[in-house]
């Protein structure tokens, strides 16, 4: 039949059949080179194995079929087949799984033994060369193509290589487009339209114009926009007093990942979302979409990105989560696996920026103000910042960034820079207030004065957990170190799965008594909350149980607990006649689950109040340059002052101190009814508790531990560090932060009713301030308890903490969607933290069923390898990436599995070391008591082995499965998937995302007519990929124009520069690409040749002309910084 095949009379039907019955497999004689230029060919018997190995036939004797006299009648032994090591002996290309493909003209017929088309291949490795391949027949290589292209859909090995993009396809037609389905109000960062100058005024946010396109002739300002969110997932935005158009987005063209909550350090504001492309991440992802996702509908053409701030921190959950419902989520997965198996990335990281040191250089510049900051990138954005500090050649910044990001990030940037101010009449020395380096200032000028790259293998090396220090090496001269750079950073990949995994575990923890739940978090993981893991903890189990309602019951399951404790040492102590104000006296002082989870959970919910409440006093003080230091020890008095004057100073610092403590206490006491009602449930349930086990009669020490909880744990730390509640920016200077201790020393004691004593005399005189409150405290305290109505009025306008907009049953648009996303109000990550929880009951159970005891460490990002022992045992659990999940797990693993974990002692020599304790502890044994837990472990242990088998076949490489082999629906799918661009790369895209949609990519062609063609009749093969008019088909793309044109389209000529065209970096020195070596290093530099960088000259090996030939006579750099730096006159 090969006389009559032509490309031409393909049809994608001719390709499902191939694909159908090969089901990825290829036997035949091929031609194949490793090195074009050579013209060196090799003619070999060869296949592709089923375990997706291009390997040499081998005959009866295991031995390499390569001479060609041998070919005729040659058969093919079965032996790479049968025996694993044979294919590893004679393989060429060991793993196909997601090869990189490229078809290749000879339209010069340089290659011999060619039919005039070559497949490149490519390994998806690092450092792997391409393999070359052809056959005397056309036939033979559309084969052979077919059985390449199965494998190139199929997923390399690494986890991060099984990267899913799922867009949000369903449009509900019964939904009315004219009708938005959510409406609000906002401030928008974007291009300014003319008729809009004079609504800008108003607006007093920071400029960040560090989202300013620079090819932007636009103004860029923010201004009061309307929002419409419509069912067709695009995002409509208006002028708020006209109605006037202003921009379309399309939410549904966006990566969850590319709309972001922007942090605070930005511009001091943590109300900020940003929406836009984030072309770095989209090539990570090989997200080929160029359609415009933000038109301009005033100007025409596409804004790259916006920025909306809302009033509220509920306003900005709420649209956060709907707009991410509509866009292309990131995930992990398998070709045809159930959704259920799918994967999301939690990839969490904290990156602490402690300090650098540029004291060898002299960075002054005449006398102006100057301030050092450091800025963090990623995907070549800067997503935070350090505060300036001023006119200090070492820097102490001591902030810490978090991130939580859905997708791998290949590396972060700390960028080192200095601003520079020009405006001497705001010359101030000491001058405290935040410094914005991004905003339009003509009299400001920033310049980077170096950076370093902290890559992914650094992100999660336990080496960075601590503080480190780098060099950090000029911008513009690489090997000069202008600066070091103190860092450390924390990373957590947490592997996350979809909410249908927790039906039945959701069931079987509300037939679980929380308080049995809480005696495992006290017995087993008691030893961490004397850690650092202690915030960590409480967090997974507050949000858990916040995912399911439950906190509040979580909450009286551990004063339960806590106090069942107390209850019995005071009772011991009665009964020996000891006393018990000791115990008292520290009730609720020190961290625990209880402490910790309360604490957490007031400042979430009193958040808003904090900022309307006490936030502007504290403003005041932090920016005043008043002391109210009245230590008389503390004052230092100048040489002509005496005693006197020490007793002056103190009475007016007193008079200070008592006015700010006034003020807090004032607005304190005045907003008892503003107070979060959530906050004032859980005291009063606190102070019932007490009541009923312990402190019934003793209202001395209810008092206390009320105050501890409000006070020592919500206004205290607030009033104590503002920085760290994003109530300032800057750190607090030594004047601002003695002034917030006293008063907060003032308020603690009263909530305490506590007067000063023997051990700080100077305070002394602050217990009239006590006094004069005492009564209004303790009618605050039983206001705030419920033990008297409160009816004062209230003051502030609070946003109900935990009031959410799609909450409400009104708002049912994507609720698939929103069922993997966080939940609002407070965006907690359901999923995620049942995941962790998950695993936190799993190793408790590990720790049971091997004697451990107390859990005494909390690494998830080790929690994975616990079970690989159960997961590599030989148990035939099946596809678990295309088993569509039951309700209960132990289905999913099928009675096989269930069985074998009844271990049999007479197989304990069979099981791996340490194994056996592991898998037994997935089922309850006869010697341990049987408790209500008994099956919450059983399920948890479920969960987490299900999880970690999953993750394990994703960080193999994918192979094919049963869904696929002989599979005509699939074989068709594929066809439909296969694109290839003007230079022939063939992209096969499968999930449908890379292309979406496929109009938005006229570089990509498809080969049998694309999606378009479901449910259609057979295509005929698109001949720009085999066929003679491939350098026709680059032309009309715009690619082929140019005296290149020929090696645009794929042809080979006689310079092979098309290597150098495909921007790829597979082909070495061998192949004639040409590369650059290091010709000099910072070691052979000459004093001269730096000398002359220092000056801004060029050494004679980095001279360049204007056209980078290096010719003599080259124009030579600009000034280089360093000039400035060693002031070279």
């Amino acid at each position: 039949m090969s006389h009559t095949f032509s490309y031409d009379k393909v049809t994608s039907a001719d390709f499902t059949k191939r694909i159908t019955e090969s089901g990825g497999t290829f036997k035949g004689e091929l031609r194949w080179t490793t090195n074009l230029k050579l013209h060196e060919w090799k003619t070999n018997l060869m296949q592709i194995t089923p375990t997706g190995a291009l390997a040499h036939a081998v005959n009866k004797n295991g031995m390499s079929i390569s001479d060609d006299s041998k070919l005729v009648g040659a058969g093919f032994s079965s032996s790479i087949g049968e025996d694993p090591s044979a294919e590893s002996r004679h393989a060429v290309i060991r793993h196909l799984s997601g090869c990189r493909l490229r078809i290749l003209r000879d339209a010069k017929g340089k290659q011999k033994h060619s039919c005039g088309t070559i497949i490149k291949v490519v390994e998806h490795a690092e450092n792997s060369k391409p393999i070359y391949l052809t056959t005397a027949a056309d036939e033979k290589l559309f084969d052979l193509f077919c059985a390449l292209t199965w494998w190139s859909a199929l997923k390399s090995n690494g986890i991060f290589n099984k990267t899913m993009l799922i867009p949000n396809f369903q449009v509900d037609a019964e939904q009315d487009n004219k009708k938005p389905l959510i409406s609000g109000e906002a401030t928008l960062f974007g291009p300014v339209p003319g008729h809009m100058d004079d609504a800008v005024t108003d607006i007093k946010l920071p400029i960040p114009s560090m989202f300013v396109p620079e090819e932007s002739d636009s103004v860029w300002q923010w201004y009061p926009v309307h929002i419409n969110l419509y069912a067709d997932g695009y995002l409509r935005i208006t002028d708020t007093n006209s109605d006037f158009p202003l921009f379309a987005v399309d939410i549904t063209q966006l990566l969850r990942s590319e709309i972001r909550l922007l942090d605070f350090s930005l511009f001091q504001d943590d109300h900020s979302m940003f929406l836009g492309k984030l072309t770095n991440l989209r090539s990570e992802l090989g997200l080929y979409s160029n359609k415009d996702i933000i038109t301009n509908v005033f100007e025409g053409g596409e804004t790259p990105q916006l920025i909306l701030n809302f009033l509220t921190k509920g306003q900005l959950d709420d649209w956060f989560v709907a707009l991410e419902s509509f866009a292309i989520a990131e995930l992990l997965g398998l070709n045809g696996s159930d959704k259920s198996n799918h994967l999301r990335v939690s990839n969490k990281f904290v990156l602490s920026i402690l300090e650098a040191d540029f004291a060898a250089l002299d960075l002054e510049v005449d006398g102006e103000d100057t301030c050092l900051y450091a800025e963090v990138w990623i995907w070549d954005k800067m997503w935070a910042r350090t505060p300036g500090i001023k006119n200090n050649s070492v820097p102490f910044w001591r902030e810490e960034f978090k991130f939580d990001e859905e997708v791998n990030v290949s590396e972060l940037k700390i960028r080192l820079v200095q601003k520079i101010e020009h405006d001497h009449h705001h010359n101030h020395k000491h001058h405290h207030h935040p410094i914005n380096p991004h905003d339009h200032n003509p009299e400001v000028t920033s310049v980077l004065l170096g950076e370093h790259i902290i890559n992914h293998d650094v992100m999660t090396s336990p080496r960075y957990n601590k503080e480190t220090r780098v060099p950090i090496y000029s911008e513009d001269h690489e090997n000069f170190q202008v600066a070091s750079l103190c860092f450390k950073i924390n990373s957590t990949v947490q592997f996350v799965l979809p909410s249908v995994n927790f039906t039945k575990f959701q069931t079987v923890v509300a037939n679980t008594p929380l308080q049995e739940i809480s005696d495992v978090f006290y017995t087993k993981l008691g030893s961490l909350t004397r850690t650092k893991k202690l915030d960590e903890l409480s967090t997974i189990a507050l949000e858990f149980f916040q995912s399911l309602g439950k906190e509040e019951l979580w909450f009286q399951a551990l004063m339960e607990k806590e106090l069942s404790d107390i209850d019995e040492a005071i009772l011991r102590n009665s009964n020996n006649n000891h006393s018990s104000d000791h115990i008292f006296g520290t009730l609720f002082r020190g961290n625990s689950i209880l402490t910790k989870s309360t604490e957490l959970y007031f400042f979430k919910l009193g958040e808003g109040y904090i900022n309307h409440s006490i936030a502007p006093i504290l403003r005041d003080i932090v920016t005043s340059d008043i002391s109210a230091e009245i230590d008389p020890a503390r004052i230092r008095l100048d040489v002509n002052e005496d005693a006197t004057s020490k007793d002056a100073i103190v009475d007016t610092n007193f008079k200070t101190l008592i006015s700010w403590a006034e003020k807090i206490w004032s607005v304190i006491y005045q907003t008892s009814n503003d107070l979060p009602l959530e906050i004032k449930t859980h005291l009063k349930n606190f102070r019932r508790e007490l009541e009923k086990f312990c402190l019934k009669d003793n209202e001395e020490a209810t008092l206390n531990c009320i105050s501890g909880f409000l006070f020592l744990r919500f206004f205290c730390p607030v009033i104590l560090n503002p920085k760290l509640f994003n109530i300032t920016f800057d750190h607090l200077n030594d004047v601002a932060r003695r002034n917030v201790t006293l008063v907060c020393k003032l308020i603690l004691n009263l909530s305490t009713l506590k007067s000063f004593g023997d051990k700080e005399p100077f305070m002394r005189r602050c217990n009239s301030f006590i006094e004069a409150h005492t009564e209004q405290l303790k009618e605050y305290i039983d206001k705030v308890t419920d033990k008297k109505l409160d009816f004062s009025t209230k003051i502030l306008k609070l946003e109900d903490p935990k009031s959410s907009l799609l909450q409400n049953s009104d708002y049912t648009f994507n609720l698939e969607q929103r069922r993997e996303l966080p939940i609002t109000p407070f965006l907690i990550d359901s999923c995620l933290r049942q995941t962790e929880f998950v695993q936190l009951l799993n190793v408790v159970h590990l720790a049971d069923s091997q004697g451990d005891g107390q859990i005494t460490s909390l690494d998830f990002n080790k929690l994975h390898k616990r079970t690989v022992a159960r997961s590599s045992r030989a148990v035939d659990i099946g596809e678990l990436e295309f088993e569509r999940l039951t309700e209960n797990n132990a289905e999913v693993f099928g009675d096989d599995f269930m069985q074998f974990l009844e271990v049999d002692d007479e197989n304990d020599d069979d099981l791996a070391s340490g194994a056996k304790a592991e898998i037994a502890s997935l089922t309850v044994s006869t010697e341990t008591a049987v408790t209500t837990t008994n099956p919450l472990m059983q399920e948890a242990s479920l969960i987490a082995l299900r999880l970690e088998r999953i993750v394990q076949l994703m960080s193999d490489y994918e192979q094919p499965t049963s869904h696929m082999d002989d599979n005509a629906e699939y074989a068709s799918l594929l066809a439909r998937s296969v694109y290839f661009s003007p230079l022939r790369k063939v992209l096969v895209d499968t999930s449908g995302a890379l292309l979406y949609p496929v109009a938005s990519t006229p570089e990509f062609t498809p080969l049998f007519g694309g999606v378009a063609t479901l449910g259609g009749k057979p295509q005929l093969c698109s001949p720009g990929l085999f066929g003679k008019t491939a350098a026709a088909s680059a032309n009309q793309n715009g690619n082929g124009n140019g005296p290149h044109k020929h090696h645009a389209s794929g042809d080979i000529g006689s310079d092979h520069s098309h290597e150098e065209e495909e921007g790829e970096e597979e082909d070495g020195p061998d192949d004639g690409n040409f590369y650059m070596g290091t010709t000099s290093s910072p070691s052979t530099r000459t004093l001269s040749k730096f000398a002359s960088l220092i000056k801004g000259g060029s050494s004679s090996s980095d001279a360049k002309d204007e056209d980078g030939s290096g010719e003599p006579g080259a124009v030579p750099r600009s000034p280089s910084k360093l000039s400035r730096w060693f002031k070279i006159k």
